[in-house]
């Protein structure tokens, strides 16, 4: 026992005596990592002057004598961060150039302002077509997106939505065999994990044209309904389910009501 506790101290006494090089403090450290990151990943520019209501400044790109201005300040730093002189990183928002970090030209630990939840934007011109798979909707890309949740409702409002299918792409079909919802809308996702607002709800209102061909036969018992597919073009609509027939006691049409739903062209 006393041999190895004279080993312990003599590695005791080398550590503390036998090295001469000077151990920057905890601090140092954390500074200069704090300064690497500033140079590396926050460098974008310095603030060069800020708007009266603080909503957006001119910044001066480093590395060149370029300003530029109007670059809206994201809605997570404080006013008392956006201030002229302060180092900025800059991001894509859409189509604008924005300001997602600030910091002061002498950084300290904790001193970076940053906003990481920059929300993408909402995507343009969903299209909806419900077809015999299910209904498919398309809609733009958005920048920034990573993929897009497709959510549906039993109402315009969409005042319960429920999210049906997930996708990288601008476009997906959604089964009838996962909702028989007709509202559909979209919304998309950031690479940070960030989900931006849905769009609004819609509904494939398109009504496919009225059936060509048409003529009835008299039978024993019944009356023959015929559509002439070579003729007709109703059936080739995309969509096109099926032909409701409907019986009324003129030609007027008054007071019809629906005697059936067909599939193929003839029926009694």
């Amino acid at each position: 026992m006393r041999k190895k506790i004279c080993v312990l101290l003599l590695l005791t006494v080398f550590a503390t005596t036998g090295s001469t090089m000077a151990q920057p403090t905890l601090p140092e450290v954390i500074d200069s990592r704090t300064k690497d990151l500033i140079e590396r990943g926050y460098n974008d520019g310095t603030i060069d002057s800020v708007a009266p209501d603080r909503t957006v400044a001119a910044v001066r790109h480093h590395g060149s004598s370029k300003l530029i201005t109007n670059i809206m300040f994201t809605d997570q730093i404080a006013n008392e961060h956006r201030v002229a002189g302060r180092r900025c990183k800059m991001g894509v928002y859409g189509s604008k150039i924005v300001i997602i970090a600030t910091l002061p030209p002498s950084a300290r630990p904790g001193d970076i302002f940053a906003s990481t939840t920059i929300l993408p934007e909402v995507p343009d011109n969903l299209a909806l077509v419900a077809h015999s798979d299910g209904c498919y909707c398309s809609w733009d890309s958005v920048p920034g997106a990573a993929y897009y949740e497709i959510c549906s409702d039993s109402t315009a409002a969409g005042s319960s939505p429920v999210q049906r299918a997930s996708s990288d792409a601008t476009s997906v079909t959604i089964p009838y065999s996962i909702t028989t919802d007709t509202y559909f809308a979209v919304r998309a996702v950031s690479y940070a994990g960030y989900t931006g607002d849905l769009s609004v709800f819609l509904t494939d209102s398109t009504a496919p044209p009225t059936p060509g061909g048409f003529s009835t036969a008299s039978q024993i018992g019944s009356v023959l309904l015929q559509v002439d597919l070579g003729t007709d073009t109703a059936h080739l609509a995309v969509g096109f389910k099926e032909f409701i027939g409907y019986r009324a006691g003129d030609i007027s049409g008054g007071g019809s009501t629906e005697i059936g739903r067909f599939s193929d062209s003839t029926w009694l």
